[in-house]
Protein backbone atom coordinates (compact mmCIF):
# COMPACT_ATOMS: atom_id res chain seq x y z
CA UNK A 1 0.00 0.00 0.00
CA UNK A 2 1.38 3.37 -0.97
CA UNK A 3 -1.31 5.85 0.09
CA UNK A 4 -4.82 5.98 1.53
CA UNK A 5 -7.10 8.23 -0.53
CA UNK A 6 -10.28 7.71 1.45
CA UNK A 7 -11.51 5.30 4.05
CA UNK A 8 -14.40 4.49 6.35
CA UNK A 9 -15.54 1.43 8.31
CA UNK A 10 -16.93 -0.22 5.14
CA UNK A 11 -13.99 0.25 2.77
CA UNK A 12 -12.18 2.91 0.82
CA UNK A 13 -9.70 3.75 -1.90
CA UNK A 14 -5.93 3.16 -1.89
CA UNK A 15 -3.01 3.71 -4.21
CA UNK A 16 -1.14 0.41 -4.46
CA UNK A 17 1.71 -1.22 -6.37
CA UNK A 18 1.49 -4.87 -7.37
CA UNK A 19 4.80 -6.48 -6.39
CA UNK A 20 4.03 -10.13 -7.12
CA UNK A 21 1.40 -12.31 -8.71
CA UNK A 22 -1.86 -11.06 -10.14
CA UNK A 23 -4.74 -9.47 -8.28
CA UNK A 24 -8.18 -9.18 -9.85
CA UNK A 25 -11.44 -7.44 -9.14
CA UNK A 26 -13.45 -9.62 -6.78
CA UNK A 27 -10.41 -11.09 -5.01
CA UNK A 28 -10.45 -11.23 -1.21
CA UNK A 29 -7.41 -9.58 0.41
CA UNK A 30 -5.93 -9.40 3.89
CA UNK A 31 -2.93 -7.51 5.30
CA UNK A 32 0.11 -9.81 5.35
CA UNK A 33 0.73 -8.86 8.99
CA UNK A 34 -2.83 -9.85 9.79
CA UNK A 35 -3.11 -7.54 12.77
CA UNK A 36 -4.09 -4.12 11.47
CA UNK A 37 -7.48 -4.87 9.95
CA UNK A 38 -10.13 -6.78 11.83
CA UNK A 39 -11.36 -8.51 8.69
CA UNK A 40 -10.32 -8.71 5.08
CA UNK A 41 -11.22 -6.69 2.04
CA UNK A 42 -12.85 -7.38 -1.30
CA UNK A 43 -11.19 -5.67 -4.26
CA UNK A 44 -14.07 -3.88 -5.98
CA UNK A 45 -12.35 -1.91 -8.73
CA UNK A 46 -8.90 -1.24 -10.24
CA UNK A 47 -8.34 2.17 -11.83
CA UNK A 48 -5.03 2.28 -13.70
CA UNK A 49 -5.45 5.82 -15.06
CA UNK A 50 -8.25 8.31 -14.35
CA UNK A 51 -11.36 6.73 -15.85
CA UNK A 52 -9.48 3.63 -17.16
CA UNK A 53 -10.45 0.47 -15.27
CA UNK A 54 -8.70 -2.90 -15.44
CA UNK A 55 -9.92 -6.38 -14.53
CA UNK A 56 -6.54 -7.32 -13.03
CA UNK A 57 -3.29 -5.77 -11.83
CA UNK A 58 0.14 -7.32 -12.50
CA UNK A 59 3.65 -6.40 -11.34
CA UNK A 60 5.16 -3.83 -11.39
CA UNK A 61 2.10 -1.69 -12.08
CA UNK A 62 0.49 0.76 -9.69
CA UNK A 63 -3.18 1.70 -9.55
CA UNK A 64 -5.93 3.20 -7.46
CA UNK A 65 -8.08 0.43 -6.02
CA UNK A 66 -11.43 0.51 -4.30
CA UNK A 67 -11.95 -1.93 -1.43
CA UNK A 68 -15.01 -3.05 0.51
CA UNK A 69 -15.04 -4.78 3.88
CA UNK A 70 -12.65 -3.71 6.64
CA UNK A 71 -11.65 -0.16 7.46
CA UNK A 72 -8.53 0.67 5.37
CA UNK A 73 -7.61 3.53 7.70
CA UNK A 74 -5.86 0.89 9.84
CA UNK A 75 -3.37 0.26 7.01
CA UNK A 76 -0.03 2.04 6.81
CA UNK A 77 2.24 2.88 3.89
CA UNK A 78 4.29 -0.21 3.05
CA UNK A 79 1.71 -2.71 4.32
CA UNK A 80 1.37 -5.70 2.01
CA UNK A 81 -2.06 -7.02 1.05
CA UNK A 82 -2.19 -10.67 -0.01
CA UNK A 83 -4.90 -12.57 -1.88
CA UNK A 84 -6.67 -15.00 0.44
CA UNK A 85 -9.45 -15.88 -1.99
CA UNK A 86 -9.45 -15.47 -5.75
CA UNK A 87 -12.57 -14.11 -7.40
CA UNK A 88 -12.79 -17.15 -9.66
CA UNK A 89 -11.80 -19.67 -7.00
CA UNK A 90 -13.62 -21.40 -4.15
CA UNK A 91 -14.60 -19.61 -1.00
Amino acid sequence: MDALERGDPGGGALVVRCVGGVVAAGDRLHPESGGRADRGFVLRRIEKYPGVFWDALTPPHAARVELAGADPRALRRGDVLVVIGAASGPG
